[in-house]
């Protein structure tokens, strides 16, 4: 904070005296009048004097006129206050630069660190000083570049002359050197060492010199303003290199000028005591060093491009050794060299524009021409030695290795599938070319699949046209296996091209208004066009593919070609988080300057980012030459599509290394240790888990995408390990939610039909309908027999569905005989069904046991029949009082006239007005009756039986535990589904069965346990009804009629090979669009035979079936409520909102509406605020007697409607099993209340991305403000740890957007607050929303786990230790605040 006091031009305090008085808010005029007394630098102010006093009396003596310091004696004292607070912050400045300068002149070798805090509100003064000014990451200045530039000014007093490679910037991981120094003080603990990387570009240059002279601000040194010269200097040698192109010319100069800087700073001190002044003087009266800097410049050409050639690095040691290569004999390998040798020297001849050597330029001494002349590029595989001879990279590709390339083509690489994926990874390059790359990628030893382009050449043995269908079909059904680990796209960049321009050669066909190509083109161009735009729409297809299997890829244009500006381009950069490698072709050998841009997935590609070192000339590409190999006329432009051999060599390199070991980069991570005396737990020790009651539901979850809740699946990292250990392993995780879900024998073989050709689906159901319709007809009689066998007459007409003297008709009787004949068919367990269903089941006691679904282990409560049988007569008089007192209404008459067509439909008897007519029915007097009551669902009523009030459930006893689809298995279902037909639309069919529950008979011994009491709308007076079949209300109907249902599912699945499920009355499925109508015609043709009624109304064959409420959009592949439902549940929330009043009744109905959505569509993003909802769910007495709504409930119920509108649908992601992406671990500090530590709450998290070079860690101090609106707690560690996931996702969100993560966390309270979506705490439901939230705008699929704090990396930011992460390479960056946090 620097005061902003307008001084006279002669008496300017200096910068760090001005920052002082700012920071002590010293008042405007009191500024002025210190520094018009001379007292304009700190060292000035500390020789005021030794005490306060003299301090004072000293002032009042520089200061004659005691009124300028104030108007009256109380002004004028607390003036001088002011200032002796000025001179005791200088007085102690002095004294602790003094001290540090000695401590440091004892050994130079030692750089004081600067506090995190520090450097961080370094950042924030020059930020707030300078709003103009854009700070990005490669112009910041390194944190150790800061720390080394104040040691060397706090010893020698003057700015030192830095090569621009000394100068580092944020975004380079700095090599250094460890070890402690001789005198370990605090401040002295790490002593590093700088290797200078020498600047590759121009705009490089620029960037490390804005970052030297930020630096300088940072350190009150030299302000970063024209006035005082910095940006003044920073203009004119922008515009100097505008004038004079390249990199050694603007080297030379600015090193030219600033080494005059240091000099004038230190040979002149007295004269020019500030480094702005020396500057200032070097740019008004050195403008010679201009041309001297040009001069030099021009006669080091030669040498410059000598040295500045990038090298060969050395090749990676393999982490562990590979198997033998088999017995090759000396024959074999000779030919394998010769033949090597062979491609090197062809490639080496291509590359040369011209065989003669240039004449030597007379001004360059022969040794050092004979140099320059003889240099050769060697980035990764080298063009070969003068012999000839393979590189070591060359020579490492053993012949096992190549041989693993596909020696096959792709007409006839499908029947080589399984031996692909048994082979595993391979490298492919599309619209390859002349496929150098590829060629230079197998001998590295990298298996290659054959390069696909429709121009024939040495390694494109195969033309191969992208643009076929069935040609382009086959290369995606190959990627679709996940065999591809990286794909290179060179795609044809002819009408994206900027060389077309209006000069006579090919005109433009695009611009950046109209990437996709010119409106009003010709015919011919407009096909032109349209071919590009496949060529691009192929590119973007192929590499979303093998990312999304995990592997990497690569995108090839010129610079400036339009196809980066396209949307489609974009979009897909965007969701790959891919990185840009700009290059120059001539730096690798090119004849051309050709600037190249990269798009990669992966940030190792980034030392080919290399532009042109100067001392060679460029080939301008205008007109045409002679194509040497059609002896045709090109253009230029076409005969430069070519990429040089060493850009391959360097590609190769780098491929090589990603196939060989991707986390290479960061085996110094996997080293970390906890040290010894830090553990709590004894390394390699677990704590067991036992299993969890819902782990088959956590499953399911997993395998649909999403987690159930902590604990109920089996932690990842169950082992106690080092954190290097640990950060290994969470990188070779599967990601859960990439697992495919694994099917039963009838589901595979289901899924397994429908892998065949889609007319041979359709003819083989087609044969087996006709087969079992005939098997239908055929045993009809015997089923017919059967039931009339029956002695019970209600029982026989529910069974033929009519009178016993009417004739039998198919898909009206229930079809028992059809039933034992299908469940041998598919040797179900449960066979004894059609005997149920033939002689009815009983509803008390235990429900017959089906041998199809687990044992029910619950405890219940036994209370035997007899005892609600012995007060039949009590229950019987309170349920018929009951309905006496029933007010008659419009809903009354429904369920009264729904009653009597189950008369008419025979599924129960009645209606009879007297008690006595029952009993001669029943032949007993101990029947209990059940109240049926209305129930109203939208726009229609239906009646439920109340069997809870007469104990009819409760002497009822569950044997098995029912098992019923849900939405996670639809969503698992359909992502192997589409895995298996990738290139086909998917549909569904639903069919809902017609009064379900009254199909399925009760036993007639059972009966007297079923009896339903109605008022009649007419008399007024309780009448009974004698249910035949099962009635709504009934614990037993639920799992007698779920038996029948999964039976008829089981049939269409295993007999008729859909992937069909049943959900009580519905049934439904999925299919490709090309079979899904068969798939329906046997559903309803199983139906009908069995006699198993559905409604006609009610069929479904859409691309959006809408399945339990939820809406399957199968051509978006997301899940979406409908659109009424939004309507109702939004209109709702209106009127509570409305009114100010939400009534617990209300309140658990809304809950149970707001739940279902929560659930199946809208995951945790809306769950933490369903807790106040619930909270007035269970509220039973309100203050002031009145239910109204609080901040808190209107808070969620506006969440919530917006949610409801306007909420994300869920997508359902396809399975490609895969790596994480990302790890993030996250930690957080609080001091502990039971000890004196008085540290500020802190938290760290580090992020570990396979795909970017640097780990990168952050840490950050909590702000009282966010801390204000936190509820009290003895200790705030949950809220803390929580908030470090919040901000891990804002702060990581450009390498975690669209990613599959892994989220560490050492609290099991966080991760289980995180994972269910809410809290018992309002705080910490805020936090979870703003998680969750965050996520959802992000797409990120995270999966949140625990970790132990031994193993946890991010204990050290969290602590802020960041020097530990530093010191092997990680990247510390600024913590990113959500602003919903403040809010």
């Amino acid at each position: 904070m620097v005061d902003r006091t307008v001084y006279a031009a002669d008496a300017v305090p200096e910068l760090p005296l001005r920052q002082i008085l700012g920071r002590q808010k010293i008042p405007e005029d009191l500024c002025k009048l210190v520094a018009d007394s001379g007292l304009r630098s700190v060292e000035t102010f500390a020789m005021l004097g030794d005490t306060i006093a003299m301090v004072k009396q000293t002032i009042k003596t520089l200061i004659p006129d005691h009124t300028q310091l104030g108007a009256d004696q109380p002004a004028q004292e607390l003036a001088l206050t002011s200032l002796a607070a000025v001179w005791k912050t200088c007085s102690t400045m002095q004294d602790h630069f003094a001290a540090r300068r000695a401590k440091m002149e004892e050994d130079p070798s030692k750089v004081p660190e600067i506090p995190g805090e520090d450097h961080a509100e370094f950042r924030e003064t020059f930020v707030s000083r300078h709003p103009d000014v854009v700070l990005p990451i490669h112009r910041k200045p390194h944190r150790k570049f800061v720390e080394r530039v104040q040691r060397d000014h706090l010893v020698h007093g003057f700015v030192h002359f830095y090569e621009v490679g000394e100068i580092r910037t944020r975004n380079e991981q700095i090599a250094q050197k460890s070890g402690l120094s001789k005198n370990a003080e605090d401040l002295l603990r790490v002593v590093t060492i700088d290797q200078p990387v020498t600047a590759s570009s121009e705009s490089q240059v620029m960037d490390k010199l804005h970052a030297f002279f930020i630096t300088l601000e940072y350190l009150n040194i030299c302000e970063f303003s024209f006035k005082a010269g910095p940006l003044k200097y920073l203009a004119e040698l922008e515009e100097w290199r505008h004038e004079n192109r390249g990199l050694a010319l603007l080297l030379a100069a600015d090193s030219l000028i600033r080494k005059k800087v240091h000099r004038v700073s230190s040979d002149q001190r007295k004269r020019f005591s500030t480094f702005s002044a020396a500057l200032l003087e070097v740019l008004t009266n050195h403008k010679q060093l201009w041309n001297d800097a040009r001069s030099s410049a021009e006669l080091d050409k030669f040498k410059q491009a000598a040295t500045s050639a990038p090298t060969t690095p050395p090749k990676k040691r393999a982490r562990s050794t590979s198997p033998p290569s088999p017995p090759s004999t000396a024959k074999a390998k000779k030919n394998r060299n010769r033949r090597a040798k062979a491609v090197l020297a062809k490639h080496s001849d291509r590359d040369k524009p011209d065989s003669k050597k240039p004449s030597r330029d007379a001004r360059v001494p022969p040794a050092e021409w004979q140099k320059i002349t003889s240099f050769k590029y060697v980035l990764g595989l080298a063009k070969g030695s003068n012999d000839g001879s393979l590189s070591s990279a060359e020579c490492s590709s053993s012949p096992s290795s190549v041989e693993g390339s596909f020696a096959g083509s792709w007409a006839t690489i499908l029947s080589h599938l399984p031996s692909l994926r048994k082979q595993g990874r391979f490298f492919l390059e599309l619209f390859s070319g002349t496929a150098g790359i590829t060629e230079a990628v197998q001998l590295t030893g990298v298996p290659v699949l054959p390069p696909i382009d429709i121009v024939l050449s040495e390694m494109v043995r195969e033309a191969s046209d992208v643009v076929d269908a069935q040609v382009w079909q086959r290369v995606l059904r190959v990627l679709r296996e996940g065999v591809v680990f990286y794909l290179h796209c060179g795609t044809p960049c002819n009408t994206f091209s900027s060389a077309r321009k209006d000069d006579g050669g090919p005109p433009p066909l695009r611009s950046l208004e109209y990437p996709m190509g010119l409106p009003d083109l010709s015919l011919d161009n407009w096909c032109l066009v349209q071919l590009g735009n496949l060529f691009l729409g192929h590119t973007c297809e192929a590499c979303v593919i093998v990312f999304d299997h995990g592997g990497d890829f690569s995108i090839e244009n010129p610079l400036l070609s339009l196809m980066w500006v396209t949307y489609l381009m974009d979009n897909w950069i965007f969701h790959a988080r891919a990185l840009a490698i700009d290059l120059e072709q001539c730096a690798f050998g090119a004849p051309s300057r050709k600037p190249t841009r990269l798009e990669c997935s992966n940030e190792l590609f980034d030392p080919l980012a290399i532009t042109c070192p100067g001392g060679h000339g460029h080939i301008k590409l205008k007109g045409k030459v002679i194509d040497p190999e059609t002896g045709k006329r090109v253009f230029k432009t076409k005969a430069t599509q070519v990429y040089p051999w060493a850009l391959c060599a360097a590609f190769a390199s780098v491929v090589h290394a990603l196939w060989q070991d991707p986390f290479q980069h960061l085996q110094a991570s996997f080293q970390l240790v906890t040290p010894a005396s830090d553990r709590k737990r004894q390394l390699g020790s677990c704590k067991p888990w036992l299993g969890h009651r819902q782990m088959s539901s956590a499953q399911r979850a997993q395998w649909a995408g999403y987690q159930l809740k902590r604990g109920a699946a089996k932690p990842l990292l169950h082992i106690e390990m080092e954190p290097g250990q640990a950060i290994e392993a969470a990188l070779h995780v599967i990601h859960p939610f990439t697992l495919a879900a694994p099917l039963s024998a009838p589901e595979e073989k289901a899924l397994g039909e429908l892998r065949r050709p889609a007319h041979e689906v359709v003819q083989h159901r087609g044969h087996l309908l006709r087969r079992w319709s005939q098997i239908a007809v055929e045993l009809l009689p015997q089923s017919v027999q059967a039931i009339r066998q029956l002695p019970d007459a209600p029982l026989r007409r529910l069974l033929l569905g009519g009178a016993d003297h009417e004739p039998p008709v198919l898909g009206q009787v229930c079809h028992v005989a059809l039933y034992a004949a299908m469940l041998d068919a598919c040797q179900s367990v449960d066979r004894a069904l059609p005997q149920l269903l033939l002689e009815g089941f009983p509803i008390v006691g235990e429900i017959a046991r089906t041998g199809r679904w687990p044992a029910y282990d619950k405890p219940q409560k036994d209370i035997p029949v007899r005892e609600a049988l012995g007060r039949a007569w009590a229950i019987r008089r309170k349920i018929i009082q009951r309905v006496a007192h029933v007010p008659v209404t419009e809903n009354l008459q429904k369920i009264w006239e729904a009653s009597l067509e189950d008369v008419h439909e025979c599924s129960c008897l009645g209606p009879f007005s007297h008690e006595a007519q029952v009993s001669d029915i029943l032949g007993c007097e101990d029947w209990i009756p059940t109240q049926r009551f209305e129930v109203v669902q939208k726009n229609k009523v239906r009646g439920c039986d109340s069997a809870t009030t007469n104990m009819i459930n409760q002497v009822t006893k569950i044997t098995e535990k029912l098992q019923l689809p849900s939405t996670d298995t639809n969503v698992a279902a359909l992502r192997m589904l589409k895995s298996i037909k990738p290139d086909e639309e998917l549909a569904g069919w639903v069919l809902d069965e017609r009064k379900a529950y009254r199909q399925v008979a009760i036993c007639p011994d059972h009966r007297k346990f079923s009896v339903i009491c109605l008022k009649n709308p007419k008399s007024g007076a309780p009448n009974f009804f004698i249910m035949v079949g099962h009635s709504f209300g009934l614990v037993s109907a639920v799992y007698n009629y779920n038996r029948r249902s999964a039976a008829i599912n089981e049939f269409l699945v295993s007999l008729f090979g859909l992937v069909a499920f049943s959900f009580y009355d519905d049934k439904y499925g999925f299919e490709p669009k090309s079979t899904v109508e068969s798939a329906r015609l046997v559903a309803e043709s199983v139906h009908f035979w069995l006699g198993a009624r559905f409604d006609q109304k009610k069929l479904q064959l859409s691309e959006a079936p809408t399945i339990l409420g939820v809406t399957y959009n199968l051509s978006a592949m997301q899940l979406e409520i409908k659109a009424d439902r939004k309507e109702e549940i939004a209109n709702e929330i209106d009127a509570i909102l409305t009114s100010g009043l939400l009534d617990p009744g209300s309140a658990g109905k809304l809950k149970g509406k707001l739940m279902f959505g929560s659930s199946q569509l809208w995951g945790k993003v809306g769950r933490a605020f369903l807790r106040v909802i619930s909270e007035r769910q269970y509220l039973r007495f309100p203050v002031g007697h009145e239910f109204k709504l609080d901040p808190a409930l209107k808070k969620a119920l506006n969440h919530w409607r917006r949610l409801v509108l306007h909420g994300p649908p869920r997508p359902i992601e396809t399975v490609s099993e895969k790596l994480v992406d990302a790890v993030v671990f996250t930690d957080g500090f609080t001091p502990d209340p039971r000890s004196n530590q008085r540290e500020p709450d802190r938290i760290g998290a580090v992020l570990f991305d396979r795909r970017i070079g640097r780990p990168r860690q952050f840490t950050a101090v909590i702000p009282e403000r966010v801390k204000k609106r936190w509820l009290q707690r003895e200790t705030q560690i949950v809220p803390v740890e929580m908030i470090a996931a919040v901000l891990a996702l804002e702060t990581f969100a450009d390498r975690l957007r669209g990613a599959d993560i892994l989220l560490l966390i050492d609290s099991e309270a966080v991760e289980g607050s995180l994972i269910k979506g809410y809290s018992s705490r309002e705080d910490l439901c805020e936090l979870i929303s703003v998680f969750w939230d965050l996520a959802f705008q992000l797409r990120v699929r995270v999966f949140i786990d625990r970790i132990s704090t031994d193993a946890n990396p991010a204990d050290w930011p969290s602590r802020d230790k960041m020097f530990i992460g530093e010191s092997i390479g990680w990247e510390t960056v600024n913590v990113l605040w959500p602003p919903s946090l403040f809010q």
